[in-house]
C-alpha cells in the first residue's frame, strides 16, 4: 500500500509535531515561531532555513496515484469564491490594489492554461508555509506546523506563500537568502506569479 501525504512527511520529519525534541544536542523546551524576537535579529539566517526545509519537502516521493491540484482547480475555486461573494471585502496587496478584483479574477482565469503548460513536475506541498508556522527551539529549525493544506501540486503554490510572508512580516530583502537556499534550478517566475496572484485571491489566506 503507498504511503498517504501525511506519512510521507512524518517520516522524512519535515512536521513539527513528529520531531523527537529530545533528540537535539540543546535542552527540550518550547518551540517558538520563526517570527519570534530571536530569529528575527538573523532574518536572512531564518528565511534561509526555511528554503532548505521546502526544498527538502519538495524532493519527497509523491504517492502514486496522488491526486494532484493543479492551476485549472485553483483558478476555477476562485471563481466560485467570487461568484459566491467571498472575495468582496478581500484586501489585496499593494501590487494589486489597482486592479479590481473581478478582473483579477478573470486574469487569474485566463492564466491557468498557461500555468498548467507550464507546470513541472508536481510535489508535496505544504499550503501555508508561513514564517508564522516555521517552529524552531533553541535556534534549531523544527518543522512545520498546520498541515491541513497538504496537497501535491506545483512547488510555485508553497514558494508564493512563503514570498508572501517574507515580504509582509520582515521585508523585500530577505528574498533572496531564501531563494538562493531553496535553489535556483526549479524557479520560474511566470509561475511564482501566476501562484502569488492566486494566493492574494485566496479567501482562506490568513
Amino acid at each position: 500500500m503507498e504511503p498517504s501525504l501525511v506519512e510521507v512527511v512524518r517520516a522524512a520529519r519535515l512536521d513539527a509535531d513528529s520531531v523527537d525534541t529530545d533528540s537535539l544536542d540543546t535542552a527540550r523546551g518550547e518551540t517558538s515561531s520563526a517570527l519570534a524576537v530571536e530569529y528575527r535579529t538573523d532574518a536572512a539566517g531564518t528565511v534561509a532555513e526555511l528554503g532548505r526545509l521546502l526544498a527538502r519537502l519538495h524532493e519527497l516521493p509523491v504517492p502514486e496515484g496522488a491526486t494532484v491540484l493543479d492551476a485549472r482547480t485553483i483558478a476555477d475555486d476562485r471563481r466560485a469564491a467570487f461568484d459566491r461573494g467571498e472575495l468582496a471585502d478581500l484586501e489585496v496587496g499593494a501590487a494589486y490594489r489597482h486592479i479590481a478584483v473581478d478582473r483579477l479574477v478573470e486574469l487569474l482565469d485566463q492564466g491557468a492554461g498557461a500555468a498548467s503548460s507550464r507546470a513541472g513536475a508536481p510535489v508535496l506541498t505544504h499550503g501555508r508555509p508561513t514564517l508564522g508556522v516555521f517552529r524552531w527551539e533553541r535556534w534549531n529549525p523544527i518543522g512545520l506546523d498546520s498541515w491541513e493544506h497538504l496537497a501535491v501540486a506545483d512547488r510555485n503554490r508553497d514558494l508564493a506563500v512563503a514570498a508572501r510572508s517574507i515580504v509582509t512580516e520582515l521585508e523585500p530583502a530577505f528574498l533572496p537568502p531564501f531563494f538562493d537556499a531553496y535553489g535556483h534550478d526549479h524557479l520560474d517566475l511566470l509561475q511564482l506569479d501566476w501562484y502569488s496572484l492566486a494566493l492574494e485571491l485566496d479567501p482562506g489566506r490568513a
